[in-house]
């Protein structure tokens, strides 16, 4: 086997710097597929696995409360999620990849005669992003957004869910329990093919909280 001096080993290590992450997904999205588009895209998914697994954090998500509310006109949902954002996460965002964030929300009527009577069946998306010209995080719920300045700012914003439409007023009775079933996932499907393969046994993609269930009776209206 051939052997190296010690500076030619350090001139070889220097031809592998760290890949220019905007550059590469823009070069990806304007070119169109080619070959060695396909092969850069996959070290920079295995750069980011590397870096994954070496974080020492772990992502969980819990929701912490969450109640259905007369506001009114409408029935609505406040509610508050938890979960901590590893670091592969915050890397994938600075390469460019948007992160798609569910809430996910059932409501039926209970019939002890029959199967439950759908209510709702409903569910907010929210994508976060990352801006590398402006240095600022966006943060989308259809047609609502938001910029801000951290990505601390932006993920408060997404676990405090305040107001999110449940159902008018009509659709539910004083007289009748629904059942109530909210979830809150980070969807690995809205990820880039190449992460879709390989995220799935990695902890740190792993937010996603278990099925909170309860019991709603709505108050009674007030006479006007």
């Amino acid at each position: 086997m051939q052997s190296y001096p010690g500076h030619k080993i350090q001139k070889l290590m220097n031809c592998y710097q760290r890949p220019n992450m905007m550059a590469s997904i823009t070069s990806f999205s304007k070119k169109g597929f080619r070959a060695a588009d396909f092969l850069h895209l996959i070290f920079l998914v295995s750069w980011l696995l590397l870096a994954s697994q070496a974080s020492a954090k772990e992502a969980t998500a819990i929701i912490e409360r969450a109640a259905i509310l007369y506001t009114g006109g409408d029935y609505v949902l406040n509610a508050d999620i938890d979960f901590e954002f590893a670091e592969p996460l915050i890397k994938a965002l600075e390469a460019g990849v948007e992160l798609s964030f569910v809430v996910d929300l059932s409501v039926e009527r209970r019939r002890w005669y029959w199967l439950n009577k759908d209510i709702a069946n409903l569910q907010r998306e929210y994508k976060l992003s990352y801006h590398v010209i402006t240095g600022r995080y966006r943060l989308s719920a259809g047609r609502s957004y938001g910029n801000f300045d951290t990505l601390e700012g932006a993920l408060a914003n997404m676990k405090r869910i305040r107001y999110f439409p449940v159902a008018p007023l009509s659709s539910m009775s004083s007289e009748e329990t629904y059942a109530v079933n909210l979830r809150f996932y980070l969807d690995l499907d809205k990820l880039p093919n190449p992460f879709k393969f390989s995220v799935g046994s990695n902890d740190g993609w792993n937010i996603k909280t278990e099925s909170m269930k309860w019991n709603y009776r709505p108050v009674p209206a007030a006479k006007p």
